[in-house]
């Protein structure tokens, strides 16, 4: 879950939150709700899935390592700040082959990964199935897959800071640039 408030797009600067030291970026293929779902089945839930666009679901490390161990869960660690690529790709164009997908990772110009999207546990649809259960989901919300195999800076050993330029973007869906100040 989200603050729909803090939510940025393709080239606006993300600043680095006061409270942390370590700000970490996540590669995520974004889907959108076409449809409101409540208590759904996996068929009924992906067929309301309306396009995806490229996530970046930014994380305070050290903040969200305190955060897990004290019971609380994951606050102001994840809250503070995503973004989100201009397009929405339609869901016909992705649905197909959306296990199939190819992304990239690009810190200040150079080549970080290229995390793929097989090998996901859960298929969309009951990501939103177990979203939708005693809970309405309306058309227009944002939901993440979670980070790509390799698209986080934790799993690759890079750490933002002010001046640098994160870029990530999946094929046929669109790329996403925020430098860091």
């Amino acid at each position: 879950m989200g603050n729909h408030l803090t939510l940025a797009t393709d080239g606006e600067p993300v600043s680095v939150p006061s409270y942390t030291r370590t700000l970490d970026y996540e590669l995520e293929l974004g889907f959108v709700l076409a449809h409101p779902l409540r208590d759904a089945s996996p068929a009924t839930a992906e067929a309301a899935i309306g396009g995806f666009v490229v996530l970046n679901d930014f994380s305070a490390r050290d903040v969200q390592l305190a955060e897990m161990a004290s019971g609380f869960g994951p606050q102001k660690s994840k809250h503070f700040r995503s973004a989100m690529s201009k397009i929405v790709v339609t869901a016909d164009e992705i649905l197909p082959r959306w296990r199939a997908l190819k992304g990239f990772v690009r810190l200040n110009g150079t080549l970080i990964s290229e995390p793929p999207t097989a090998g996901a546990r859960w298929s969309l649809g009951e990501v939103l199935a177990h979203a939708s259960r005693s809970e309405q989901l309306h058309p227009g919300e944002l939901i993440g897959s979670g980070t790509l195999p390799g698209g986080s800076g934790i799993e690759t050993g890079h750490e933002l800071i002010p001046g640098d330029l994160i870029e990530i973007g999946i094929e046929g869906i669109g790329t996403l640039a925020n430098p860091i100040v």
